[in-house]
């Protein structure tokens, strides 16, 4: 039972650090007057500032989207002129995405983001706490985004019937 109640701790943290940082960006973002995207669109405009150029494949493996939202959320910031699609000049049958002009002006309100966030998350932390901090949700994503897992708590969970989730 208490190991119950620490994980539904953990999954409670784990959402107050996503409300804080969606808050936060959202906040600078309506600061300069951008209100038509969402928070969690940062990191792709920051793929494409770092890389100038992406498939729809590229966002959605590099953003961990399922392609099918990647597409949705790529035709939204199209549709808002932050981002352009064209066709490859390599293969015909591939598009790109490019940030545009309006997309590329909001490169210095994003970066004041990644400034301010990871000034904020550095705080309180040790360079080690923020490795094994890293580590540990690294490793729980793996376990948890991983089909049937090996169970190696010893637990009565059922985490290795076949029938369980």
């Amino acid at each position: 039972m208490d190991d119950d109640i620490s994980f539904m701790k953990i999954l409670a943290q784990a959402e107050q650090l996503i409300r804080f940082v969606n808050d936060l960006i959202e906040g600078e973002l309506t600061r300069k007057g951008v209100t038509d995207i969402a928070p969690c669109t940062g990191d792709i405009f920051f793929y494409l500032s770092e890389h100038g150029s992406c498939t729809l494949t590229e966002i959605a493996e590099q953003t961990s989207r399922a392609k099918p939202t990647a597409s949705l959320t790529m035709k939204a910031l199209v549709g808002r002129g932050y981002i352009e699609k064209r066709k490859s000049e390599e293969d015909s049958r591939c598009c790109m995405f490019y940030l545009t002009e309006k997309g590329l002006a909001l490169q210095p309100t994003f970066e004041k983001i990644r400034r301010k966030l990871n000034c904020r998350t550095r705080c309180g932390l040790s360079p080690e706490e923020i490795r094994t901090l890293e580590t540990l949700l690294n490793k729980s994503y793996i376990t948890l985004s991983t089909p049937k897992p090996k169970c190696n708590c010893g637990c009565d969970c059922g985490c290795n019937d076949p029938d369980s989730l």
